[in-house]
């Protein structure tokens, strides 16, 4: 999950494909979203 985007970004979500081609599960914060992470114990 990306969360912190530079000022430049006015519309971040334009550039998810960027992020994707690196990060195959990118998901793009925005205020307000919510989720759970989960870790494997050792």
């Amino acid at each position: 999950m990306l969360t912190h985007f530079g000022t430049a970004l006015d519309n971040p979500i334009e550039y998810t494909q960027n992020a994707v081609d690196v990060f195959h599960n990118t998901i793009i914060g925005f205020d307000g979203f919510t989720g759970e992470l989960s870790f494997e114990k050792n």
